[in-house]
This record gives C-alpha cells, structure tokens and sequence, in this order.
C-alpha cells in the first residue's frame, strides 16, 4: 500500500497537501468496492511503437533480432495493450474502492492513463485503487523528467487516493461488488505498509 509521503512528496509539482498513509482515515481502507476484470479489453495492432506508454521499460537484446528487437521494432503492426477509458469502468460507482485486473501481461496490457486517473478521482471520487500484481500497466514514464514522471501515480495519490498493489486473486472473485479490507499498519512517515487485502463476496469464502 502507497501513499503520497515519502520519496513522492518531493516530487515537483506534487500538491502540498498530499498525506502518507499513516494520515488517512480507516474509512480510505474499508468499504465497498467494485470489480474491474478487463478481460475483454484485448489487445489491438499500432503502427507506432510509442503509442503504448510501456515500451520504454524493456530492454533490447541488439544480438537477439528474433526475439525482444523484433518484439519492440516490428515489421508488422504489432498487438500493444489498449488504454483504459471511463467507458470501460461503468461498474464504478461514486465512493467506491476499486480492484482492477486482466488476463492480459506484458506490452498487451491495458494501461491507464493520466486522464482516466483523473476521472477516477474527480468523477468517481474513488477511495483506493487495488491492482492486481500484473494485468494493468501503471507504472510508466518512471524516468522522465519532473512534472511529466509517472502520470498515473501523481494523479491518484496527489489526489490522497492511495494505491495498493501488487494484490492477487482479483481475478477470481464472481463477483462485480464486494466488500474489501486492507489497513495498513500505523506507523508514522512510513512511505509504504504492508496490508492483509481481504475481499468478502455474497455467497462466497473471501
């Protein structure tokens, strides 16, 4: 579980009031939370490789042209993750903590964008964003020179919507609603904490 103290805090651009963990309330934690299984979200052919933010975070083998050089620099167009849109998280709703996952890994993820983050966080207002260990690009644009790094983790926790990640078994959950649990521990200026991320469905055992 992240939040906005720490190293981020230091960031340029990074709003004044963002809270580390240890300074939320429990409610950010606990509460109903909604699904998102992008399943069928399938990856689709680009022509451009830099149109999939991820592309910067793997490395070429210049002596292995069968393998990640052609991966990256196809001659074909090539099958890259889509990016996430609000029409695509309908199942949202205002308040809401969220878990999101897909079936999909590597340059075929779905990735979210520094504008659905914000559509997250202004329309939906969501509490927290659970995601799962992979399945969803977030992390992206890490090297980049400030304010333009890692735009989907500056629009949530700059927001005080801290992100908790990597979780497992998202994918397994039948249900589109459950009621989720994940406190972290409660210690100060802690840039992160360890969570036991539980999931209660009707009718299930978790």
């Amino acid at each position: 579980m992240q939040g906005g103290g720490g190293h981020i805090s230091h960031w340029a651009g990074v709003p004044g009031d963002m809270k580390g963990v240890w300074e939320m309330p429990l409610e950010t934690f606990i509460g109903e939370a909604a699904v998102i299984n992008l399943k069928d979200l399938t990856p689709q052919p680009i022509n451009h490789r830099l149109d999939y933010p991820g592309i910067e975070g793997w490395t070429v083998d210049l002596n292995d042209m069968a393998g990640s050089f052609n991966e990256l620099w196809p001659r074909e167009p090539a099958l890259r993750g889509q990016q996430i849109l609000p029409e695509h998280l309908d199942a949202i709703s205002k308040g809401d903590i969220v878990l999101m996952t897909s079936p999909f890994t590597g340059l075929e993820q779905p990735w979210l964008s520094k504008s659905t983050c914000e559509w997250l966080v202004n329309d939906r207002q969501i509490k927290m964003l659970g995601l799962s260990a992979s399945g969803i690009l977030w992390q992206y644009h890490l090297k980049h020179a400030a304010p333009d790094n890692s735009p989907a983790r500056r629009a949530l926790l700059g927001a005080n919507v801290p992100i908790a990640h990597p979780l497992v078994n998202i994918e397994k959950l039948t249900s589109d609603r459950v009621f989720y649990v994940g406190l972290p521990l409660r210690t100060a200026k802690a840039e992160a904490s360890f969570i036991r991320a539980l999931a209660f469905q009707e009718g299930g055992k978790r």
